[in-house]
């Protein structure tokens, strides 16, 4: 068995740590929209407005709305604050510029928390605002097929508690 760097295991532990300790909760949905959105077929540089929306259709409850630039401020802290980057580990998200200079085309979280996603959150389902972001704002159409093929999927595979399982996406790709 092939062990993991501490680094690694501290960013697991980081994440899964609901108390605030590294990730404030923004932070944390944040991060947990771009595994989900990874995990279920989003291949490529995820963009900040696919994060924001999604981040934001799951938070009715925090007054997002009264700063459309809130996801630049979470997204600086994520991937360049030292408070979110442990000693000898990744950061939760790396950005994605075009070359050097131009700007930031998206964001990839970390490859050891897409690996955790993968078998934590495999039974869970996001809800109906995460489908909305993803259709909107897929880069490529092999990422909308890919994110419809895993929405098609059977729903028997969900969690029985999990409520978003029995809401199909109101979108689709012919």
């Amino acid at each position: 068995m092939r062990r993991r760097p501490e680094g690694d295991d501290a960013l697991i532990a980081a994440y899964e740590d609901r108390s605030g300790g590294v990730f404030t909760h923004l932070e944390r949905i944040v991060i947990t929209v771009a595994l989900d959105a990874r995990r279920l077929g989003h291949a490529g540089a995820l963009p900040a407005a696919l994060l924001s929306d999604a981040a934001a259709g799951m938070l009715p409850d925090l007054p997002l709305g009264d700063d459309p630039q809130w996801i630049d401020a979470v997204l600086h802290q994520l991937c360049h604050e030292p408070r979110t980057h442990l000693p000898d580990g990744p950061g939760a998200l790396v950005e994605d510029p075009a070359a050097d200079g131009l700007p930031v085309t998206g964001y990839h979280p970390a490859a050891v928390l897409v690996g955790h996603a993968a078998r934590t959150r495999c039974y869970v389902v996001p809800a109906q605002p995460f489908w909305d972001a993803a259709a909107r704002h897929a880069r490529s159409l092999d990422d909308l097929r890919r994110c419809q093929g895993v929405g098609r999927a059977p729903r028997a595979a969900a969690s029985p508690t999990d409520t978003a399982a029995t809401t199909a996406p109101r979108w689709s790709v012919r």
